[in-house]
């Protein structure tokens, strides 16, 4: 299908555009990309569906943006195709079949789906229906980190947990930042149909691990607020694959075609989504221009969703500056 060698003339391509200090950046050898002309091809495997979003090798939303942002007069169309050979009701086909449907209806004037692949989307249990879609909660609090470790947001920052509850337990400047009334963490994201049971059939997206870093809400301007915690080092392109995930999702609960297994009046209220990469440093393919292609197109449909990046700067007093607002 595809020669392999087009990975290595893009990622030329891609470090020649972008600015200096760029020599590492290269497409992942997990997904062939293929050039036809003024288009580009992106094929995954069935490992790569399968696999974790965040990872290089599945996060076709980052390059797919990526050869936008910095290839624009090279790259007319992305044309994304997966090869898929597990079952139907594998949790994560689902949960990317979702991606992908999402995805191609926001970025629709230059993002198609191979024809082969098109009829794949009749597998997408999201589109039944009549069916109740519900998302899982915390089976109890979420317990921030024991007494006594990570005072100060330097030595917290090797750990994405231990980041994360020190964020949350010390909100007030990120809030104040921000104008969000108040942060909590680990909002799950498993979708279940007609229940939330053991049974593996009423899993439609995976419930294990899979969870909003830290939230908030504005209740006034009924906003809600998702960021994608990373912990330095940490910089793959699939945060983008998160931050769309999760912004779905939620304006999915908003259109009230999910809702959650107990009623959760403070998200459900809000009609506005905010969302952050929210890091020490981030991939970088991703800059102001790569998010404002998002933001363009979210506000061309009509969704009131926005994204954008704030950097965690520990060394001046634990502040956090907005790269890019949402």
């Amino acid at each position: 299908m595809t020669t392999g060698s087009d990975n290595a003339v893009l990622g030329k391509r891609l470090r020649d555009a972008c600015a200096a200090g760029l020599g590492g950046v290269k497409l992942p050898s997990a997904i062939n990309f293929t050039i036809s002309g003024a288009n580009v091809m992106i094929h995954l495997n069935s490992s790569c569906v399968e696999a974790n979003m965040q990872q290089n090798g599945t996060a076709f939303e980052g390059w797919a943006l990526a050869l936008k942002r910095w290839l624009p007069t090279d790259v007319a169309m992305v044309e994304l195709g997966w090869g898929f050979t597990g079952a139907d009701s594998d949790p994560h086909f689902q949960r990317f079949l979702y991606r992908t449907k999402k995805v191609q209806s926001l970025f629709k004037d230059w993002f198609v789906i191979a024809a082969a692949n098109c009829a794949e989307f009749g597998r997408l249990k999201t589109e039944a229906a009549g069916q109740d879609f519900i998302l899982n909660v915390a089976s109890k609090p979420r317990a921030l980190e024991p007494a006594g470790e990570c005072d100060c947001m330097s030595c917290a920052q090797s750990s994405e947990h231990k980041l994360e509850c020190h964020i949350v337990r010390n909100q007030e400047a990120l809030c104040k930042l921000l104008s969000v009334d108040a942060l909590d963490r680990q909002l799950p994201v498993g979708l279940f149909r007609d229940g939330v049971k053991a049974a593996p059939a009423n899993e439609i997206f995976p419930r294990c691990k899979s969870a909003i870093d830290i939230w908030g809400v504005n209740k006034s301007d009924r906003k809600l607020f998702l960021f994608e915690l990373k912990k330095w080092g940490n910089i793959p392109l699939g945060v983008m694959s998160e931050l769309f995930f999760y912004s779905f999702v939620m304006a999915d609960v908003q259109a009230k075609c999910f809702r959650f297994e107990k009623p959760c009046y403070e998200i459900e209220s809000t009609e506005a989504i905010a969302a952050y990469i929210l890091a020490l440093e981030w991939h970088p393919l991703i800059d102001g221009g790569m998010l404002g292609i998002v933001n363009e197109a979210f506000n061309r449909s009509g969704s009131r969703i926005g994204f954008g990046a704030i950097k965690i700067e520990p060394a001046e007093t634990e502040k956090y500056r907005v790269v890019v607002r949402a």
